[in-house]
């Protein structure tokens, strides 16, 4: 039978499940992880914030998560309109991170990754400057408070 209700959305990550999506999409190393996490929100793409504000000992309890801000959100919805591959999943980064990994294992060579690498963001920019008003107007849209695509996030 068919239950009537509604679907909720997953719960936003902790900075641990970040790092673990992360580590799972081959994304970053131990070295790096840190310096990815926090330029995510010194670039104002996500803010930490806790949902709960119970008063324990007069400190708000509760878990940090991750909220994905306006530009966040806008940028890549904004990525994903314009169908720039790799630019809003991590497969782009997946791929760099892969062929470093192999470089160290001089499994392969340096120059054809970097310039494999060169060409592959080439490609994005040129992608990215022929559709750029798609980009602008899904960042106008978030700004404005405007999303097309569900509710805005809250910053």
């Amino acid at each position: 039978s068919i239950i009537a209700g509604k679907t909720s959305p997953p719960q936003l990550l902790t900075e641990s499940e970040l790092i673990e999506a992360m580590h799972a999409n081959g994304i970053g190393t131990d070295a790096t992880i840190a310096d990815h996490v926090q330029k995510v929100q010194d670039r104002g793409y996500a803010i930490v914030t806790t949902s709960e504000s119970k008063k324990k000992f007069g400190k708000t309890c509760g878990t940090p998560r991750f909220h994905p801000s306006n530009l966040g959100v806008a940028l890549i919805n904004g990525y994903s309109d314009m169908q720039v591959g790799g630019m809003s999943t991590p497969d782009l980064r997946q791929q760099m991170e892969k062929d470093v990994q192999l470089i160290s294992e001089n499994a392969r060579n340096p120059g054809i990754v970097v310039s494999e690498a060169l060409s592959q963001m080439e490609a994005v920019y040129r992608t990215v400057c022929d559709r750029a008003k798609s980009l602008d107007k899904s960042i106008s849209q978030w700004c404005a408070g405007k999303n097309p695509h569900g509710p805005a996030a809250t910053d």
